[in-house]
């Protein structure tokens, strides 16, 4: 995880979210700038977390993702504390 917000740091990803938000904002009415902003934000997070896989192996990512995502949805109620052999969800 700390490897995937490196990548936004280094990447100045919030440069790109910056911008794609001021041009929403200036042009409320088009909405190729609202798409643009959406599209934005998943190119960013794809690019974050290709570059987390270039300084891991890719299954210790995913469990790692999977753990993660796990501990956030019982937080929020939408899953049962459950585990499994893999680490989903533990």
């Amino acid at each position: 995880m700390i490897a995937h917000e490196r990548a936004h740091v280094h990447g100045r990803h919030h440069l790109a979210i910056a911008f794609a938000d001021a041009m929403e904002a200036a042009f409320p009415r088009i909405a190729l700038f609202s798409v643009g902003r959406t599209q934005t934000a998943r190119l960013v997070e794809l690019a974050a977390d290709d570059a987390a896989c270039a300084s891991t192996d890719k299954f210790t990512l995913a469990v790692r993702c999977c753990r993660w995502q796990g501990r956030a949805l019982r937080r929020s109620h939408w899953l049962p504390a459950v585990t499994s052999p893999t680490g989903c969800g533990a």
